[in-house]
């Protein structure tokens, strides 16, 4: 039977010390940004969820929204629990949705592909969705652009 992940093991995969205040999450992420840990032998989570529970709180049935609008942070002072439709009207009262993508032009379009940054850097040096610049870097989106 092979070892399981412990409470330690996910500490050791966070950095407290950033200017922000953000504990950043040193591990496995998901293309968005969100890290990822699987603790025992639970499927794998969301890191900043664990780091919920891990503050003896139960996010059971609801979203855990970010206040500092890192998708890699897992500072519990920096998350706090609601419903998707709180997280929505987050999004929209933060300015990250749009129902519509905005156009880029073909020089901004080879610069996603080229860089080396995470799609939640990329998203906001270009002010597009982390999921948009995915499908930029992956050519799901601007096919015809080389």
């Amino acid at each position: 039977m092979g070892r399981y992940n412990t409470t330690e093991d996910y500490w050791k995969k966070v950095n407290k010390s950033t200017p922000t205040g953000c504990w950043e999450w040193l591990g496995s992420k998901c293309r968005d940004g969100y890290g990822l840990f699987k603790m025992n032998k639970q499927s794998t989570s969301l890191a900043h969820r664990w780091a919920i529970i891990l503050n003896n709180q139960d996010p059971t049935d609801k979203v855990v929204l970010h206040t500092c609008d890192n998708t890699s942070c897992v500072n519990p002072n920096h998350l706090r629990l609601g419903s998707q439709t709180d997280n929505v009207k987050d999004m929209h009262s933060k300015g990250r949705y749009r129902s519509k993508p905005r156009s880029l032009s073909d020089e901004e379009v080879r610069a996603i592909r080229s860089s080396t940054e995470t799609y939640v850097k990329i998203g906001k040096r270009f002010d597009i969705s982390n999921n948009y610049a995915w499908k930029i870097k992956k050519r799901i989106a601007y096919k015809d652009v080389i």
